[in-house]
């Protein structure tokens, strides 16, 4: 029998200690708690983003592994599905903490607008097929530790 050997990341977060880490403050800090902490959502792994994402994204490869990978919190959170309730909930933190006030009766298109803010790009395997990358490319500056990937991915800067 073969044994795959997946990357192990340097820094691995618990869901409590990624939580502790956010500033609970924030208003939209329950709506983070919540995506994470949902049982449907099966977080994998919490870990953080370093010189190692390439090799981390890449060798983990997985329709159960779905990593959403966070700029401003340099973190990737591998869920097992429900990609867009964990990136709503983020854009949610990021935006109100830059000081701006949400509305909630809009809070359907926030996944979307994770990406297009900026903040940062998830995979998605929807129905079964290879992994998806979900990403603004005008929108998005990649920071050292992105640009590896997403060229190997087949985006350009």
């Amino acid at each position: 029998m073969d044994h795959v050997c997946i990357p192990k990341p340097r820094e691995v977060l618990s869901v409590d200690d990624f939580l502790d880490s956010l500033d609970k403050t924030n208003s939209m800090f329950q709506m983070v708690a919540r995506a994470l902490l949902f049982p449907n959502n099966q977080i994998r792994c919490i870990y953080k983003k370093d010189s190692q994402l390439c090799e981390m994204v890449m060798g983990r490869k997985s329709v159960s592994r779905l990593p959403v990978i966070d700029k401003p919190l340099q973190v990737v959170i591998e869920a097992g599905d429900f990609h867009e309730t964990i990136t709503a909930a983020l854009y949610s933190y990021h935006f109100t903490s830059r000081g701006f006030d949400l509305d909630v009766r809009n809070s359907f298109s926030w996944w979307e607008l994770y990406c297009h803010a900026g903040y940062g790009y998830y995979f998605t395997g929807a129905y079964g097929n290879d992994r998806s990358v979900i990403i603004s490319e005008q929108h998005y500056k990649p920071d050292s530790f992105d640009k590896d990937l997403l060229i190997r991915l087949g985006f350009s800067f």
